[in-house]
């Protein structure tokens, strides 16, 4: 495979990891999916929200910055990495299509 193979080769393989993540970011994960991904600190705030009827809604950023929103009706509960949770916060949710 000639250098010009090579580069075309790779232009397409990031082309196809960059269609699939966006196919990825319109996705709906399961519940089961989502917990999978939150630490053992966020999941333990997660049941406790849970009682108070607060649901599992997405999970944003990476490493020590990330996050999970938790929705109850009109209220909304963010938890970080370390299992903090936060009531009052000032983070607003875009509209769906859903």
């Amino acid at each position: 495979m000639n250098t010009s193979e090579k580069v075309n080769a790779n232009s397409q393989e990031y082309g196809l990891q960059k269609i699939h993540q966006v196919e990825r970011r319109r996705l709906k994960l399961s519940g089961a999916t989502h917990y999978e991904k939150l630490s053992l600190a966020q999941q333990y705030s997660a049941s406790k929200l849970h009682q108070y009827g607060y649901q599992l809604m997405f999970i944003r950023g990476k490493g020590p910055d990330t996050f999970a929103i938790f929705l109850n009706k009109e209220k909304m509960a963010v938890v970080n990495l370390e299992g903090e949770i936060t009531l009052s916060t000032d983070i607003t949710l875009r509209g769906g299509s859903d």
